[in-house]
């Protein structure tokens, strides 16, 4: 190459063939054009192109040949030919090792992956024999953004153009000719790759905050009376619940319908304000793709509109492509909205092709649905309900997975699937809890199905037409139906604190859920456990995928644990990362683990999240020596947020000495709705009991029972509980917690070896034996301490002694059932399992 022809600090270089745009200083577009025009209007896929002065050189080489380097990159090209082939165009990544290279047609074999269209037809990963013209493939998920390459490229050459010339925009085919590549090199920083990209493939917005909430869908043919019925059961059982999703059998018989069948909804008007009076929102499903129906109510007036004779009854053809009749089709939808419908589910399946060239119709429709609800409903924020339609997706949340198969491979797939599309800015998939279809669903997958989505963005049951796939979860009977309420009752619980995870997606391009490499992209093993992923900054969950062992009546999970010190909130002990661990779980058990030091916003006894802030605020503190967190709160409905109409408040604790000091900061910002006085409970989850309570130096007197203004203890959990009847976020409050020695953190394994106590008691009972008492004496060590909390020390501190005793007695025990003719093969069982058990409740207090 020559001497530089072109230096200094600039965001493009353009010739005639050429454009080359600095993005950010580890991205740039590289277009080429066959007849030098070049493209500044948004694509489906890429919203934003905001240019960044980089400071790069331009040298010539032989004839057309030039070389543009910059910190990050270095180009080859011919300034006089469309660089769009690995002869003109190469691109060297100088600030990876290895400096690697790329060119028109590399593909990288590092890729990390990013998420699918759909599940439909895949039990688990895996193609279902039941569509036989796939029997032999496997679905691959495509390429994300993220690699471990250190580098990436996205081809936009073929999105469809959003053309912003024309009213409201309009898609229109891209200029043969071009090629647009997008480059990334990020290293393993793949968080500021994450924010970078989503400045390109746009944020994903904040979905309004009762989308967090318990959502009831089923394809069922319910009538407006069941679901009110559902509704009240849910109240009457304590039940939260925020969304209820209609399936097609709103609408008259037919795939794809628009109008009410009466025989199910008498009065859809009526239907709807009973569902917002008691605070529930609706969705209804919509498969549009074979036109408007001479028997569709609308049929008439949109012939007419459309210049079509309706005496004819001609169907109208649906078609997205043309204005006038998605203009039509929107205002059929609109006066459904207008009764009481907030959202769409665009239950699109009808495939990828339409009569514009290179446009598929569902990345297209959600564009359209989710810019119809942006325009005629300002006052609050829109919503999708969707399948995925490739990257920019994540702009019209929330997305619907497909119909997945009623297995266990399902299950364990859903969590890698979710947590991998963070690599493609789609952190919102809402999946079919239970399975939609072929199987038949036990109360053990379900349990655990719905444990799962308790820890994803979206916790929606759902199930086809099937008898034996009913979602009432709370009628599959003890001990499962109890669980299922528990888990959905701690969802609600946790919704502050997804919420304020969720305004950092918005703002950083993180997703909710991600994988383990996006917090640790250093070390291999994060790059081997699909099974795990961050829920948020302060939360590792694993949640099971596999059957109970019939002896131990736990389940097997490993985890691979980060360096540095992790709770173990499930059992109970801290735990040194930087290494791979496997754990029994009891059914009613979710393996998450939090960094030591971790404070936790949430909420108490919400039944439905419609309310602008949290009228029952709790804070929990897991064992370290100090841990912060700023609650975000905004109206929860309206599009505010993202001109900062918000309150931030910032709480903080730490230990010092024999004393644990929790300081909440006085609030910052305010919105309509915003309320600062509030209720507050705070868990110290870990800690041996306290001697002394104090509010902003007052002490609270004990309590055995939960009373306002008083501190109680639970020994189950090995947990403080703080409550107090009101304060005031904009004051602030200081409390000081006094104990008895300066290590005040619960004994290590105690609150899993109690739980699973009680699980051998649940068990031992069948015996008849001295040894039931026994073990009953024991399983109450949690009660007692909750009634005496001054006995805490001596009560956990004979815990092993009586296990190590109870484990002796199984010899002998055993002989005594082998002498009893009576149910021996039963008591046996039930003898061998409580062993086992306590066994491994032995072992977790060794930790």
């Amino acid at each position: 190459m020559s001497k530089n022809t072109q230096q200094g600090l600039s965001s493009t270089y353009k010739s005639e063939f050429t454009r080359i745009t600095f993005l950010d200083p580890q991205v740039i577009r590289i277009e080429t054009s066959s007849n030098g025009t070049f493209e500044d209007r948004p694509t489906l896929c890429v919203a934003h192109r905001q240019p960044t002065p980089v400071e790069y050189s331009v040298e010539k080489g032989v004839g057309s040949r030039r070389l543009l380097v910059s910190e990050h990159f270095s180009i080859e090209f011919d300034d006089r030919v469309p660089s769009n082939d690995t002869h003109t165009l190469k691109v060297t990544f100088l600030s990876l090792i290895d400096r690697p290279h790329w060119s028109p047609g590399v593909f990288d074999t590092k890729n990390l992956g990013g998420t699918l269209r759909t599940l439909d037809v895949l039990d688990g990963d895996v193609c279902s024999p039941l569509d036989p013209s796939i029997l032999s493939q496997q679905e691959k998920v495509p390429a994300g953004l993220l690699s471990r390459s250190g580098w990436s490229v996205h081809d936009d050459s073929l999105s469809i153009v959003i053309d912003n010339t024309v009213a409201d925009g309009w898609a229109t085919p891209r200029s043969t000719g071009v090629s647009d590549f997008y480059l990334f090199a990020f290293g393993d920083d793949f968080k500021g790759w994450i924010k970078a990209a989503s400045k390109i493939f746009g944020h994903q917005p904040l979905p309004p905050r009762y989308a967090f909430g318990y959502w009831w869908s089923r394809y069922w043919a319910y009538t407006d009376k069941e679901l009110e019925l559902i509704v009240e059961e849910c109240n009457q059982r304590g039940i939260p619940l925020d969304v209820i999703v209609l399936d097609m059998d709103w609408h008259k018989q037919g795939w794809t319908g628009l109008s009410w069948d009466k025989a199910y909804f008498p009065d859809p008007a009526d239907f709807f304000s009973r569902m917002n009076k008691q605070g529930i929102h609706c969705s209804m499903n919509l498969h549009p793709a074979d036109g408007i129906s001479a028997h569709e109510d609308c049929y008439s007036d949109a012939a007419h509109a459309l210049g079509i004779d309706p005496q004819g009854e001609k169907t109208i053809e649906f078609d997205c492509t043309d204005p006038k009749s998605m203009q039509i089709y929107f205002d059929v939808l609109k006066s459904h909205e207008d009764k009481g419908v907030e959202f769409w589910w665009l239950d699109w399946q009808q495939g990828t092709k339409s009569k514009m060239e290179g446009l598929d119709p569902l990345p297209w429709l959600n564009h359209l649905h989710y810019r119809h609800l942006e325009t005629k409903y300002p006052d609050r924020r829109p919503l999708n309900f969707s399948r995925y339609g490739g990257l920019g997706s994540g702009r019209y949340p929330i997305g619907f997975s497909g119909d997945s198969f009623v297995s266990w491979k399902s299950l364990k797939y859903q969590s890698y699937m979710t947590a991998t599309a963070a690599n493609v800015l789609y952190g919102y998939w809402s999946h079919d809890i239970g399975g939609h279809f072929h199987g038949e669903l036990d109360p053990e997958l379900f349990t655990r199905w719905l444990q799962s989505g308790a820890f994803s963005p979206v916790l929606r049951t759902h199930a086809t037409k099937q008898t034996t796939n009913d979602r009432q979860f709370w009628e599959t009977g003890l001990p499962h139906s109890k669980i299922m309420k528990d888990v959905v009752r701690r969802r609600y619980e946790l919704v502050p604190y997804i919420y304020s995870e969720c305004r950092c997606c918005y703002e950083t391009g993180i997703s909710l859920c991600r994988p383990t490499y996006y917090e640790y992209p250093e070390h291999q093993l994060s790059y081997e456990c699909p099974q795990q992923y961050f829920f948020g900054s302060r939360m590792l969950v694993a949640p099971i995928n596999q059957q109970l062992d019939p002896l131990r009546q736990q389940a097997l999970q490993k985890v691979f644990l980060p360096p540095g010190n992790w709770y173990n909130v499930t059992h109970g002990y801290m735990v040194t990362g930087g290494q791979q661990i496997t754990e029994r779980y009891l059914l009613d058990e979710t393996p998450l683990f939090i960094p030591a030091g971790t404070l936790l916003p949430g909420q108490v006894d919400a039944k439905r999240l419609t309310a602008p802030y949290y009228e029952n605020l709790l804070l929990e503190i897991y064992p370290g020596d100090s841990g912060v967190y700023e609650l975000y709160e905004d109206d929860g409905i309206s599009s505010g947020y993202r001109t900062n109409k918000s309150a931030r408040t910032l709480c903080s604790f730490s230990k010092r000495n024999k004393e644990l000091l929790l300081t909440i900061n006085p609030s910052i910002g305010t919105y309509v709705g915003f309320s600062s006085r509030r209720s507050l409970t705070i868990r110290c989850i870990g800690y041996t009991p306290p001697t002394e309570v104090l509010l902003d130096g007052s002490v609270l007197p004990y309590a055995r029972d939960s009373v306002p203004g008083s501190w109680r203890y639970d020994g189950d959990n090995q947990m403080i509980i703080v409550q107090v009847d009101s304060i005031d976020l904009l004051d602030g409050a200081s409390f000081t917690l006094h104990f008895k020695e300066e290590n005040m953190f619960a004994t290590q394994g105690m609150v899993g070896a109690l739980r699973r106590i009680q699980a051998a008691f649940n068990i031992v009972r069948i015996l008849e034996l001295p040894y039931e008492r026994a073990v009953a004496a024991l399983a109450q060590t949690g009660n007692r301490i909750s009634r005496s909390p001054n006995t805490y020390y001596n009560e956990v501190g004979q815990i092993t002694e009586i296990l190590n005793s109870l484990l002796l007695q199984s010899n002998n025990i055993r002989e005594t059932l082998h002498a009893d003719a009576r149910y021996a093969l039963k008591k046996l069982t039930a003898l061998d399992q409580t062993h086992a058990i306590l066994r491994d409740a032995s072992n977790l207090l060794g930790k």
